[in-house]
């Protein structure tokens, strides 16, 4: 009988300790990944400190908009090296090299602009917001490789911006529109600003579909905590405008739209927006 009531007691210990094993290497296994994590993510800066700054100088001090390109080019291109980030890319070849185009992308993070300088086989002139006009370091490197500021806000501004950036495309410069204009944590393409397209139409030049997929999950919205993980950059086919007046840059964001929410694998917001517009359209209405 001692023998029967000991090897129970012997068992209940052996249960206990193996729930509390079992309890215990799944947080070890969670802590160590965290702390791999948090590794991760100041390697990651201490690595883009380091760049930045010989790249910012160069940027600035060095003669000439192809020059330029090519060192934020090559930056970019060892920040995702160092990093240990995987760039998948398909469809260079549909970029054309001797004519001047319109490339239009999705935007997932602040990622985004790096991720293209590295993959893109021509010197781009970013479209950024007005608002970093008040940002020295962010200002002057932009200026230096082309960049043009536009207001959002101003419909009238809009307008002579739209215009300037199409005589500037026609000249032979390409410009890199997110028109989105903006990106979030959820995933989904939100609504296209028209400003791309209008260019495009202006110009009569080809507008370049650009599908980024990764870098939201690589660089949250509203986080400062890089993660690892590969990014893909699907470049389609270029699309021609059918016209020169507004219905021909709407017929021309529809397609391009289209082809980017195909290789996206995200859902389209656009429906969501315009749903919650005619909501507050109605709401100032009734007030």
């Amino acid at each position: 009988e001692h023998n029967r009531i000991g090897k129970p007691k012997g068992a209940v210990w052996l249960q206990v300790t193996r729930l509390v094993l079992s309890g215990i290497f799944p947080q070890l296994r969670m802590g160590l990944q965290h702390g791999l994590d948090f590794l991760y993510s100041g390697y990651c800066w201490a690595l883009y400190s380091l760049l930045c700054v010989p790249v910012w100088l160069l940027v600035v001090l060095l003669p000439g908009r192809k020059l330029r390109w090519q060192v934020t080019r090559y930056g970019a291109k060892l920040l995702a090296l160092l990093s240990g980030t995987r760039m998948l890319v398909d469809g260079v070849e549909n970029i054309p090299l001797d004519r001047p185009v319109v490339i239009v992308s999705n935007h997932l993070s602040s990622l985004d602009a790096y991720v293209l300088q590295a993959v893109l086989p021509v010197p781009c002139s970013f479209i950024a917001q007005a608002e970093l006009a008040d940002r020295f370091l962010v200002r002057v490197p932009l200026l230096r490789l082309g960049a043009v500021m536009v207001e959002r806000f101003d419909k009238e501004r809009v307008a002579g911006d739209a215009s300037l950036i199409a005589t500037l495309a026609s000249d032979g410069m390409v410009f890199l529109f997110f028109p989105e204009g903006t990106f979030q944590r959820m995933p989904g393409l939100l609504p296209f600003h028209m400003g791309a397209f209008l260019t495009s139409v202006q110009a009569c030049i080809p507008a370049v579909p650009v599908t980024i997929r990764g870098t939201r999950n690589k660089l949250r919205s509203g986080s400062w905590f890089p993660r690892r993980g590969a990014v893909s950059v699907f470049i389609g086919s270029s699309v021609l405008p059918d016209g020169e007046d507004w219905a021909a840059a709407l017929r021309l964001r529809d397609a391009v739209r289209l082809e980017i929410l195909k290789h996206l694998g995200e859902p389209d917001l656009a429906g969501s927006f315009a749903t919650l517009a005619e909501m507050n359209n109605s709401g100032t209405d009734r007030q």
